[in-house]
Parts: structure tokens; sequence; C-alpha cells
């Protein structure tokens, strides 16, 4: 029910904003149209960079585009439009600047008499105008930042971005990579919206959440909008808790994908909620002092709790709370391991062992890592057995390939026989040349791969 309600307030009583990626522009008639009424035909935005940063009471965009020019060089007027929705508010960007091709560049400002309608509750009110060149065949770069206050949502706050201006342009957006960070625990992500999203599409990296879409065709009215609060969701519409009568994690099994949205500090305090729910004595001051500030009408510390308090729900709620917390643990190894640099993950069997394989692809070929990491990760903690190098291999205790100076290192050729062997092939030379290669098999009484020269010939 409370869904519904929120969706209901939100068209009685908010006053929040929309704001809008890069849209082609004309002058006609003194006035300048938005791409919305024409589309270029020959210039495609390649990818566009949407990163979100979360503070207690305002958020920063930052949006860096690339597009492509498939026609003759052409100069034209870009706006980076700014929308409102159609009940008043003053609110307005602060701090903006402009970029192209990695350099700061004028831009004028067009403020609209007559606010021009996007669909039935959104409205242009002004454009941010800039005059770009767009070289034929050639990769062209623009970057807009700014500051804003967060919009009304209900009984919640809200953070958005409008992309649906990027289905002005040629084609589709190629690529979309949206990244979210949180700089602060006062500010709770309850729920992320956007056309089409899978939980595939989520990665959380150490400090932030990353969406990745790829061959986006939005619609004028498409958005990314996130659901802010000061609590976490289960908080949300239940500010007084009574454990007996109707709790949350009692009633309900959380989604997985939520705790995505959750900082470290963030998923601690859920999983400490959960005792405190029940009146927990904490010894911890940011515990006390977060409870004191958001649920002191109804938290009282009374006693020690222990989970064997807890319904069957609830101990598969904290069991989802302190694995999401393991894993990142875990990740954070891999982003250090990996100099927090994108990587892959695989998974590997060997003697009915389960394996994780984290690579770095050549970015060149993409068949080929340069980089890699074997791991097992029971009970939650990553346990390396194969590091993967440049040249170099080694597992714990030594080192076990070593580079030839006369070469310049490409990658290495993975190949898996499922549950037999793990071979590596080293490629040399921007990939021209073969120098050696090896092959492990796992020896379970030993715990540990063990390694045999082949002959580069055979593969």
């Amino acid at each position: 029910m409370r869904k519904v309600f929120v969706w209901l307030v939100i068209f009685i009583f908010s006053t929040f904003f929309l704001y809008s990626n890069d849209a082609y522009t004309r002058v006609s008639g003194g006035s300048v149209l938005p791409l919305s009424k024409t589309k270029h035909e020959s210039i495609k935005m390649e990818k566009e960079e949407i990163n979100f940063t979360l503070y207690k009471d305002y958020y920063d965009i930052n949006v860096k585009f690339y597009f492509k020019n498939y026609g003759p060089t052409e100069t034209i007027e870009v706006g980076f439009p700014q929308w409102k929705h159609l009940q008043p508010t003053n609110d307005d960007f602060y701090s903006f600047s402009s970029k192209v091709n990695g350099k700061s560049n004028d831009f004028a400002v067009r403020n609209l008499k007559t606010p021009e309608p996007l669909n039935d509750y959104m409205v242009i009110t002004k454009w941010y105008i800039r005059s770009i060149t767009f070289e034929s065949n050639e990769i062209t770069t623009t970057e807009v930042q700014y500051s804003v206050p967060y919009g009304v949502y209900g009984i919640s706050s809200s953070a958005d971005y409008l992309y649906g201006t990027g289905a002005t342009w040629k084609d589709c957006i190629g690529e979309m990579v949206i990244t979210i960070t949180n700089k602060t625990d006062d500010i709770w992500i309850n729920g992320i919206q956007l056309e089409n999203l899978e939980a595939s599409d989520i990665q959380r990296n150490q400090d932030s959440i990353t969406i990745t879409k790829t061959n986006v065709y939005p619609k004028l009215e498409s958005e990314i909008f996130l659901q802010l609060d000061s609590v976490p969701d289960c908080l949300v519409s239940l500010r007084v808790i009574n454990p007996a009568n109707r709790w949350y994690f009692r009633d309900y099994i959380i989604s997985e994908n939520s705790l995505l949205f959750y900082s470290d500090s963030q998923l601690r305090i859920l999983r400490n909620l959960m005792f405190a729910a029940y009146g927990n004595i904490f010894k911890s001051e940011d515990i006390n002092t977060w409870l004191k500030k958001y649920c002191s009408e109804w938290y009282k510390p009374t006693q020690k709790v222990y989970d064997n308090t807890f319904n069957e729900n609830e101990k598969k709620n904290l069991e989802l709370i302190m694995q999401e917390e393991a894993r990142r643990k875990n990740n954070n190894y891999l982003d250090k391991y990996f100099s927090n640099e994108t990587y892959k993950i695989k998974t590997l069997n060997f003697e009915n062992r389960i394996f994780k394989f984290a690579y770095l692809e050549n970015k060149e070929n993409s068949s080929l890592i340069t980089k890699g990491l074997i791991y097992t990760a029971d009970n939650n903690d990553i346990k390396p057995y194969l590091f993967i190098d440049d040249y170099i291999i080694r597992d714990n205790s030594k080192q076990i390939t070593y580079p030839i100076k006369s070469q310049s290192f490409y990658g290495w050729k993975i190949e898996y026989d499922n549950k037999s062997y793990l071979s590596f092939q080293i490629f040399t030379d921007a990939g021209k040349h073969t120098t050696d290669s090896v092959i492990f098999y796992f020896d379970k009484n030993l715990n540990n791969f063990i390694k045999r020269t082949i002959d580069p010939s055979q593969y």
C-alpha cells in the first residue's frame, strides 16, 4: 500500500526537477527548438557516462558524452535543457560548467518566458547553449557538471536525470554507464527506477553503484530516478517498531538486490537495527548515535539480544545482510589486487572443488588476459592459489614463470578442460608470437595447483 500512496502523492505535491542530457538544438525565428522536434541523422551518441554524487542536502551531476559524426564536419548549437515539473518551484541549478574535448568552453543561458512542454507534466524552462564542431568520423566529447537540491517524492526525496533527449541523436545511445556515489549515511538509496533494469546490470563497487546498459533506445520521457530517504526502506512507512505486532524483517524476506544500494556502514546499521528492534544494548557509540537520531520514538535499550530471538524470516534476513558484507570484503580484496580496474569472474571446477577466476582482459584482444587470480571463497574468505601478472605466475610460496626480456608481453590465452587441467599460453609482440606455455593440474591431496610444461606447438 505504501508504494501506491507514494506514487499517488507525487502527482499532487511533488515539485522535483527533471534534468536532461545534451539535446541537439537549432535556432529558428529567434526561438531555441529542442531536438525533441527533430532528429540529427549523422551524429550518434556512442556513450553517455552519468555520475550522481549524493550529499546530505544536495547532489552533484557530472555527465560526459561521446559523439561520433558519421557525416561531414558540422558546427551546430547544442543545448543542455533544464526541465521542471508543472508544479511551481524556485529550485535551480547552481555551479553549472561545461567542457568540449576536455577544455572548458563558454555557454549561453537562455531562459524561456513561456515554458516548452515535453509531455503532460514536464516542461523546459531554460537552455544552456554551446556551439560545437563535430569533425567527420571523429569522436567529440562534451561534459556538463552541476549541483542541485533534492526533489520531493511524497514523504521521500529524489535525485533525477532525464536521458530521454538522447533519442534526438542518430540511432541509439550505444552505451550508458550510470555511477552513483553516496557520500553520507544520512541518505539511503531505497529505490532506483530505470527502464528495462535487470539485476545483472547493477554492480556494487567499493564505494559506488554502477549500472551499465547498451544499445539504449530511450523515449523522450525516459529518466533515471532515485528514491532517497533518511532511513532504510524498512523504516520509511513504519517509524515506530513493535516486533510483536508488525516488523518488516519478521514479516518479509528482503531483496538481495536492494542491499547493493546501501554503503558498507549502512549495512552495518541495518544489521544492528534487527537487534535494536528487541531492545538490544549496544556498546558502539556510532550505532547508539544513529538510533538516538532516527529511532528515539521506539528504541528502548533493555537487554542483550541474540539471534535465537529471531523467527525464520529474521534469521534469513540477517544471513543475507552478512553475506553481502562478506561479499564486499572479498571484492575489496579483488579491487585492491586489480588496482580498481574492472575485472571479470569465471567459475572453475577441479576435483569437485569450486574455484573463482578473476581476470583483466587485454584491452585490444578480449580473448587474452593480462592479470588474474585463481582463488576460493570458502566461508566468505578469499584464499588465493595462483597469481597471474604480466609474464609472472606464482602461487603462495614461489614464482612459477619468468619474463623473457627480449620480447614484450601481450597476454595469456587460457584454456580450461572441464575438471581436468588449466593451461596458460603466452602471447608476445602484439600477439604475433607465442613463447611459452604452462599447464596446471589440481592435486587435491596437496591442495594446490601443480605445474607441468607443455610444447607451445601443440596449441
